[in-house]
């Protein structure tokens, strides 16, 4: 009875123009996917690890990783223990560098430059769906891609690269033998209770699952939007990015999204996004009842907060000051406005609109999210800690001028107070220009702060653990 109405309820969400599905042979060889299989090729890793690198250094896709497999499919030479393994290694890499192309999406929004930061932040969503694909076994290259099963075989698909991405994406998000309902529902985590938990009890029987499936396919919207829209991809990437002027983005609203997206991004704890998964949940619970009752929250409070209640009793969870804190959040009695970075990613602008960049930022950083904690998931199954990665998050952080190697920090969740500092740097800014202020201004009073704070690596180490 619950997932007829949800699908009603997500029908008004879905974009006009979507591209053709895979068909049912891809489907079919998508769902032999291994996660297991994957964790047991980075498990295998860990030997080269030692020797300061990801792969062996006769691995034959290493270099020239494209044309090589092309060759190979041709002649039906396939090392599919060097392609596993390359799959493997993909994973935290794709990831790190979708974090990486936010940090320079960040920084063009900051330079008042959006086309920029719309091209780069597509990027940042495209490297966080490979890495998100490959974790679960889908290998994205060029034309020709592979699907890990469990018994060490990849099997190829073909297709180009961006629309296979989403393509993927979609099928993996649609179908539970692939174990999307897991990422997303079990990875997310409040109190020590996995966003699955809390659906469940709240649902009291009926099936949650489309709830994970639509946050995925939301988070993931601009690779189906700019795989099939190819005029708005292109005008982002290759058009004269003045030609049609747009009007730019007030300094402070310019401002209050950057330290806004970092502030939802706090460390706490073993928690690398706590406070991001909050607002996951309170915003699923909302989506859950309205689909169950018809009504939003905000038309029937009393109703919504008497489920709620009944949902921390069926859950189990028997702290009274946790309970009383966390309702009071859900209830939106405690900070009832949502991030700023969740409104964005919900909308759907065109590319003429002034804030289109930021909603493109938004929807990369939520599905960095996902992916880093799938990375992290795997990291752990394999047995893999995150100082068996020294070797590679150590220069990177130096590199990015993070420390120095006379200075590593003990955690790097410790980084977050120098963060911190800064945030609160550009907020009090913000109060002391109130009335208005120019970007040179703001370049010229905080430019250390927002030079820190464009450095969203950062963010995906903390997510790691």
């Amino acid at each position: 009875m619950l997932v007829l109405p949800l699908r009603k309820l997500f029908k008004s969400w879905d974009i006009k123009k979507r591209m053709p599905s895979l068909g049912p042979n891809q489907i079919l060889v998508l769902a032999g996917t291994s996660d297991l299989a994957v964790q047991n090729a980075f498990a295998n890793l860990r030997s080269f690890f030692s020797d300061g690198d990801w792969l062996a250094p006769n691995n034959c896709y290493r270099v020239d990783t494209t044309n090589r497999i092309e060759s190979d499919c041709n002649n039906s030479s396939i090392n599919h223990t060097d392609l596993s393994q390359y799959i493997a290694a993909s994973t935290l890499l794709h990831c790190n560098d979708g974090w990486n192309y936010l940090s320079r999406a960040l920084s063009s929004h900051m330079r008042c430059d959006p086309a920029s930061a719309r091209h780069l932040a597509y990027y940042a969503e495209l490297r966080a769906a490979m890495s998100l694909l490959a974790t679960v076994g889908i290998g994205i290259f060029n034309k020709q891609h592979f699907v890990l099963y469990g018994n060490g075989v990849c099997h190829k698909i073909n297709g180009t690269t961006h629309e296979m991405v989403w393509k993927c994406l979609e099928s993996w998000a649609d179908h539970s033998m692939l174990s999307s309902s897991f990422l997303v529902a079990e990875l997310i985590q409040v109190n020590g209770r996995t966003l699955n938990d809390w659906l469940n009890a709240f649902s009291q029987g009926g099936n949650p699952n489309i709830i994970a499936k639509k946050w995925l396919k939301t988070w993931g919207l601009d690779i189906q939007r700019l795989s099939a829209d190819h005029d708005s991809r292109n005008e982002a990437s290759y058009r004269p990015s003045r030609l049609n002027f747009v009007s730019p983005l007030n300094v402070l609203d310019t401002s209050k999204f950057v330290h806004n997206l970092w502030s939802i991004c706090e460390p706490s704890g073993s928690a690398g996004f706590s406070y991001i998964d909050r607002h996951i949940l309170r915003l699923s619970l909302e989506m859950l009842f309205e689909a169950i009752t018809g009504d939003p929250p905000s038309n029937n409070h009393h109703g919504f907060e008497e489920r709620i209640t009944r949902m921390f009793t069926s859950i189990g969870d028997t702290s009274i000051a946790t309970n009383s804190l966390l309702k009071n959040f859900l209830t939106r009695r405690s900070e009832p406005n949502n991030p700023i970075v969740f409104d964005e990613a919900h909308k759907q602008s065109n590319t003429n609109d002034p804030r289109h960049h930021l909603q493109v930022i938004s929807r990369a950083s939520l599905l960095l999210r996902v992916a880093t904690a799938s990375c992290s998931y795997m990291i752990q199954s394999a047995n893999v800690t995150i100082n068996d990665l020294n070797f590679w998050w150590q220069p990177m952080g130096e590199e990015r001028g993070l420390w120095t190697s006379e200075n590593l920090p003990e955690n790097l969740t410790d980084l977050w107070e120098d963060i911190n500092i800064e945030i609160e740097k550009i907020k009090n800014w913000e109060n002391e220009n109130s009335t208005g202020a120019s970007y040179e201004q703001w370049h010229r009073d905080c430019y250390p702060s927002s030079s820190m704070l464009s450095c969203c690596e950062m963010i995906g180490l903390w997510g790691l653990g």
